[in-house]
């Protein structure tokens, strides 16, 4: 369903689909951010909330009273957890060791969260990245376990 506002610019000619739609609406979109870099800006603050910092469930709606609640997504919370401590391992390991694997990792971290960043991205747009930095980090740490372990003897 359209905003009014989206409805009334449209021309009638204009089939109602996301292409269509977004053909339309490019050049305004362009032109919106290159005369507003201050709401830009916000955004893109308001983007790395979500990803750092948002632990609600995604897309609530309003209750009955005309509120909405903000339900806590409980998993959201060590997801957010582990997706930091991802990105300052990678990151140490990169200043510590100049290696190409913590490159990667960045270059893959950055890619993939590129297009929401450009769009919109909700929480569960980074589940699937929230398990390869659990991954990561469990993975790095039963290593260095080994490691030590393998020292001792």
């Amino acid at each position: 369903m359209l905003t009014e506002e989206i409805e009334k610019k449209l021309p009638s000619n204009i089939e109602k689909n996301e292409w269509e739609i977004d053909k339309f609406y490019f050049n305004d979109s362009i032109q919106y951010l290159k005369s507003n870099p201050k709401d830009v800006f916000i955004g893109i603050l308001k983007k790395f909330q979500v990803v750092f910092f948002y632990i609600y469930k995604d897309s609530q709606f309003k209750n009955i009273n005309d509120e909405i609640t903000k339900e806590i997504r409980l998993s959201n919370i060590p997801n957010k957890i582990f997706f930091i401590l991802f990105l300052f391992i990678i990151l140490r390991n990169f200043y510590i060791y100049r290696d190409t694997k913590s490159l990667l990792f960045i270059l893959v971290t950055c890619f993939y969260f590129f297009p929401y960043f450009v769009g919109f991205i909700y929480t569960r747009h980074c589940t699937s990245f929230y398990m390869i930095a659990t991954f990561y980090i469990f993975n790095e740490f039963y290593d260095k376990k080994k490691l030590l372990l393998f020292k001792k003897k």
